[in-house]
């Protein structure tokens, strides 16, 4: 084998191993966010509202207002989450929550699917959904 083959070689084995590194991140954060979303969701199917409120982090300047004591009636009988879709730079992804609930005082089950964007947080090292709190109309 010739200098100029082995050269080449070797430069095909760094590119297949770099792409690799970089496939093996996106699984990582891909399978990080997909865990924290479906923490969220569990949460939220056990009625464990302040769960998966410590989860949201609103953008800048917007407030979110829960009523804990309301939800206290909500029960949610389904919670589901989709495969997250993972931006470029592996910083934020969009997962589609999926839920099936009744209020206590009512009989109809209804149903609700929230598009979430979730960020990642370099500094926690942890996943926060930024889109509000799921509406529970009675």
């Amino acid at each position: 084998m010739t200098a100029i083959s082995r050269t080449v070689v070797l430069i095909l084995a760094l590119l297949v191993a770099l792409s690799g590194c970089a496939s093996m991140e996106k699984s990582k954060q891909t399978d990080s966010l997909g865990y924290q979303s479906r923490q969220y969701a569990k949460a939220l199917r056990w009625g464990d509202y302040e769960a998966a409120i410590i989860r949201t982090r609103l953008p800048e300047g917007e407030t979110m207002d829960v009523d804990l004591e309301y939800l206290k009636n909500i029960k949610v009988t389904r919670a589901e989450t989709s495969p997250a879709l993972m931006s470029e730079d592996l910083m934020e992804g969009q997962v589609i929550l999926y839920l099936d609930y009744y209020h206590e005082l009512r009989s109809t089950v209804k149903s609700i699917t929230v598009q979430q964007t979730w960020k990642y947080d370099e500094e926690d090292k942890q996943w926060y959904v930024e889109t509000p709190f799921p509406k529970f109309e009675p």
